[in-house]
This record gives structure tokens, C-alpha cells and sequence, in this order.
């Protein structure tokens, strides 16, 4: 009887083992790391020109998806090279970053 419920067990233990090992890679919200200060994309894109006398820099590095961005001119998305700049009245009058990805300003909201 002992062994019939150490096997039933077992079988419990290796179905839930293939099921965590099935599932996808979690992966946060896309977001930068800035002059100090971590960035949320809303994933909304701006409908604005940023001058380009604005615009502070570029991602430099891009870090794991599952990670948050800790370095500044880093993301956790593939947008390196990507320009950036901060705006003080972006999408519903908050401050934050605009970043260019894939022709069009996306606005980043500071995370608390």
C-alpha cells in the first residue's frame, strides 16, 4: 500500500514538473533605465516631433527580458541604438521619456 501511494505521489511530482518546465519565460514590460530613474513603457506612441537638440542619448545594452534594466542607457527589450529623450508633458500632461521604436516616439512613464 505504501509503495501505491509513494508511486501515485511520484507521478504527482513529475506532472507538475513537465508543466513548470512547459510554460514560457515570463517577461516584464518593456522598459529603460535612464539617469537614474526606471522608465515603464505605456506603449502608446506620442503624436509628436522630438528635436533632435533633445534628445540625451541612446540604449547602449539591452538586458534579459525577465529582468529589470538596473544601468543607465539599458532596456530589457531589443531597442538598442534606439534614441531617447525626456519630455516634461507627455501622454496626459506627465513627465518622462520618449523613446523612438520603430519610427515612432513611445512614451516611458517614471516607475515609483
Amino acid at each position: 500500500m505504501k509503495r501505491i501511494l509513494f508511486l501515485a505521489l511520484a507521478i504527482v511530482v513529475m506532472v507538475l514538473a513537465a508543466v513548470r518546465l512547459s510554460r514560457p519565460n515570463y517577461q516584464r514590460a518593456n522598459m529603460v533605465y535612464v539617469e537614474d530613474q526606471l522608465y515603464v513603457s505605456s506603449e502608446q506612441a506620442m503624436p509628436v516631433e522630438i528635436a533632435p537638440e533633445a534628445i540625451l542619448g541612446t540604449i547602449q545594452t539591452a538586458t534579459d527580458p525577465s529582468e529589470n534594466p538596473n544601468q543607465n542607457g539599458e532596456a530589457n527589450f531589443d531597442c538598442v541604438g534606439a534614441p531617447y529623450a525626456k519630455i516634461e508633458n507627455g501622454l496626459g500632461g506627465k513627465a518622462g521619456l520618449a523613446v523612438l521604436l520603430e519610427h515612432e516616439w513611445v512614451f516611458f512613464e517614471p516607475h515609483n
